[in-house]
């Protein structure tokens, strides 16, 4: 659950909302991760720690209900004094996603988590069509093959969902 939120403006002059919350002693976290609330320890873990079911559209939906939103920092598994994350809930930043498509992203467009061998990639992103399954959309327009992408993301889940 979320314990402190903070507003912020990064060095790109974007806006974000950043809130406090716990973290698996047990999981590594790095910068730029794209995180989900795990409710099974109420922790936030990375998208790759999240269970894979069946195929990428049915993975999808289930993660972008539970996605919190990118950690601000990293966290080793070595450093069991740190339980607390920084994560961006609600911002619109330039992060270096890579963006798995073919073809280019249009400003608006939405986007989720990618496939990486039957397993989510925590820092890639993916053009959606289906709405349900967003997890932010495109704040700017980039052509095909670009690696960084300027997403607004906005976590689906908080502290309140949980009650």
């Amino acid at each position: 659950m979320p314990t402190d939120k903070n507003l912020n403006v990064n060095r790109v002059r974007k806006v974000y909302l950043e809130e406090e919350w716990e973290c698996d002693g047990t999981v590594a976290i790095e910068e730029g991760d794209l995180l989900y609330w795990d409710t099974s320890n109420d922790t936030v873990k990375p998208a790759s720690s999240f269970s894979w079911n069946s195929n990428i559209a049915t993975t999808n939906g289930e993660f972008s209900v539970l996605f919190v939103g990118v950690a601000m920092g990293s966290r080793v598994v070595a450093d069991s004094n740190e339980q607390k994350m920084l994560v961006a809930v609600d911002c619109e930043a330039v992060f270096p996603f890579t963006a798995a498509t073919s073809g280019a992203l249009e400003r608006g467009g939405g986007v989720s988590t990618c496939e990486g061998s039957s397993a989510l990639l925590n820092q890639y992103i993916l053009n959606t069509l289906d709405g349900s399954h967003n997890i932010g959309g495109m704040a700017e327009a980039v052509v095909s093959g670009a690696i960084e992408a300027s997403v607004h993301f906005k976590g689906a889940y908080t502290g309140a969902a949980a009650a």
